[in-house]
């Protein structure tokens, strides 16, 4: 993995196809560039998950006799990191009962899934015209795309007037570096 993901990364460059199907979502964002954009999002990126919380919350539910579906445990425990760690807030959806879906991940969730089907679609025909026409999942991806970016630009605005200069999360060290050039926020 190490040799893949740091050692050797130059030669698993992402496939045109790749960047292609995913550009609608992830623009020029550090899931969808290549080498040397990659690097240097990756260093600014140089932060570690919270797994106290996820051992925290499964004790917690064993010790009560709790069923938990893990499917939704692990979602909402990622959606939480992921949270965090771009925008330095914590949603809290670990610990909140299960079925809590904000706004956000019911979209995120939706954008995931039609990018997934987007990639196995036979032809990139398909999706092009579906993109051109605004036909169809197209139709439901502009939609829930349109809701993250309208969340994320509230957090960008909030982030602008509270100041950012002494965060750690990746919102904040974007915005530290890149000041007048908002392409990678």
């Amino acid at each position: 993995m190490e040799y893949m993901l740091k050692t050797n990364f130059k030669n698993f460059p992402k496939e045109k196809n790749f960047s292609t199907i995913l550009r609608d979502f992830l623009g020029k964002g550090i899931f969808n560039v290549h080498v040397d954009t990659w690097r240097f999002q990756k260093k600014m990126a140089s932060l570690h998950l919270n797994n106290h919380s996820l051992v925290t919350s499964l004790a917690k539910n064993n010790a009560l006799g709790v069923m938990l579906d893990l499917q939704d445990v692990f979602q909402r425990f990622s959606f939480d990191n992921i949270y965090r760690f771009s925008f330095g807030l914590d949603p809290d959806c670990l610990t909140r009962q299960s079925g809590f879906t904000p706004v956000f991940v019911k979209n995120f969730d939706l954008t995931l899934k039609l990018f997934a089907e987007r990639a196995t679609t036979g032809s990139p025909f398909v999706w092009k015209l579906k993109r051109l026409l605004n036909l169809g999942s197209r139709k439901q991806l502009k939609k829930a795309v349109r809701v993250i970016n309208v969340l994320v630009r509230e957090v960008i605005q909030q982030r602008c007037k509270k100041g950012f200069s002494k965060n750690k999360d990746l919102l904040s060290r974007f915005m530290n570096t890149i000041h007048d050039d908002d392409t990678y926020l």
